[in-house]
């Protein structure tokens, strides 16, 4: 699991996001999701994937 490809906001002095900033759009998949999910986040991470499930 490469470490680039991993989402995270660095500078812990900055003021907090705004809502729209939160979300991403993966490039594998094309799925917007929330960087605060884990499990979201955790899934986009992982090659070959589909979109996630947000019904389960």
């Amino acid at each position: 699991m490469p470490d680039d490809d991993i989402v995270i906001p660095q500078d812990h002095d900055a003021s907090p996001l705004r809502e729209d900033e939160y979300y991403v759009v993966c490039p594998a998949c094309g799925q917007a999701f929330d960087i605060r999910c884990m499990a979201e986040a955790l899934h986009h991470n992982e090659l070959g994937h589909e979109p996630y499930d947000l019904d389960s």
